[in-house]
């Protein structure tokens, strides 16, 4: 099926900012994904439903995508094609922003344990026919790794993201101008132990690693913010 698509990066952490892949490492493979797949002077800000969810790399949390919050503030970014004319051009722009995830592959589920998922928001606005082929060919990606979906489609609350890829959250308003955002949801992971992510809880780790602020400093924001500073 062939569309002429105007599709953009939904980013709501350091893939928006970081440069490196691996911290500190020098590699620039994410400043290059940005340099050669986005349209950086063409950032726009948009409400999504954001927080800070994962226990992560250097045990600092991380951000995730959570229908149940009050929406924050990411950014959705034109790639560089602005015509998207077949799935399998969604496709490229999907493997280059799994690459830039992290851990040095491409796929749609990451791992068996399907730590990250890409998915899919699609703007209402554009046909019915057009958007059942997107998410039929979407899905069909995620169950090339059959142990990671088995997972991811059992737990998909957990990444607030439908079976098909699809991603539980309202349409941004402010991405008007675009058929689509893509996006990587990481999964839900609390510190052992930790029944509740509280803003106290966040802000005792966020020290561990550059992250929160520099998502301050880039115009990243989630509803707790105010309160993780409070205790810091």
């Amino acid at each position: 099926m062939n569309f002429n698509l105007k599709g953009g990066a939904l980013l709501i952490g350091s893939l928006f900012w970081q440069d490196d892949l691996v911290l500190d490492s020098g590699d620039q493979i994410r400043k290059r994904w940005r340099q050669s797949r986005l349209k950086l002077k063409e950032t726009v800000d948009v409400q999504v439903p954001i927080r800070y969810g994962r226990f992560s790399l250097r045990n600092t949390y991380t951000m995730i995508f959570d229908k149940r919050v009050k929406p924050g503030v990411a950014k959705a970014v034109p790639f560089s094609n602005t015509n998207i004319a077949h799935f399998g051009e969604i496709k490229e722009e999907v493997t280059a922003i799994s690459r830039a995830e992290g851990q040095f592959d491409n796929s749609f589920i990451k791992s068996e344990r399907a730590w990250c998922v890409c998915t899919v928001l699609l703007n209402p606005a554009i046909d019915k026919l057009t958007r059942i082929h997107v998410l039929e060919q979407w899905q069909n990606e995620l169950q090339t790794n059959e142990p990671g979906y088995r997972y991811f489609s059992n737990n998909t609350e957990r990444y607030s993201v439908h079976s098909t890829g699809e991603l539980d959250a309202p349409w941004p308003k402010e991405a008007a101008g675009f058929d689509f955002l893509i996006a990587t949801a990481t999964k839900e992971k609390k510190r052992e132990g930790v029944g509740e992510v509280s803003a106290e809880e966040i802000a005792r780790h966020v020290h561990n690693r550059p992250y929160f602020h520099p998502n301050l400093k880039h115009g990243i924001s989630t509803y707790q913010d105010e309160e993780i500073k409070r205790f810091l």
